[in-house]
């Protein structure tokens, strides 16, 4: 017999969010990063951030993704650009693992980019 769950209520929900953290490896820089998942409010403002005239600019997004999503180190602008001209490989690891913590995916990335050009 299974065990009935709890239904939440707003206050149980708003006290039990917190955002999911992973230390991910990154064979090519040889160690780990930290990063965490995007709230609602940051995934909005980097989809916001990386939009102009209504489509999304890949390379805008994947940038503003990293240097949100990598909690420790702590990321610039400056010092992404300076990483991309390094392993493409170790970036994309990164930021695959911050698009599955995050509940993102490239179809998803995809079905944005379809909304905002309609």
């Amino acid at each position: 017999m299974t065990k009935a769950k709890k239904r939440l209520s707003s206050e149980d929900i708003l006290k039990a969010s917190v955002l999911q953290e992973k230390e991910v490896p990154v064979e090519q820089w040889g160690g780990t990063v930290m990063i965490r998942e995007f709230s609602k409010a940051r995934q909005q403002q980097i989809r916001k951030e990386a939009t102009m005239a209504d489509v999304i600019d890949v390379d805008k997004l994947e940038l503003l993704m990293f240097i949100h999503g990598v909690i420790d180190p702590v990321f610039s602008e400056q010092d992404y650009f300076s990483l991309r001209e390094k392993s493409a490989m170790a970036i994309d690891v990164v930021l695959k693992e911050i698009m599955a913590v995050s509940g993102l995916n490239e179809t998803a990335i995809k079905d944005a980019e379809k909304k905002f050009r309609n």
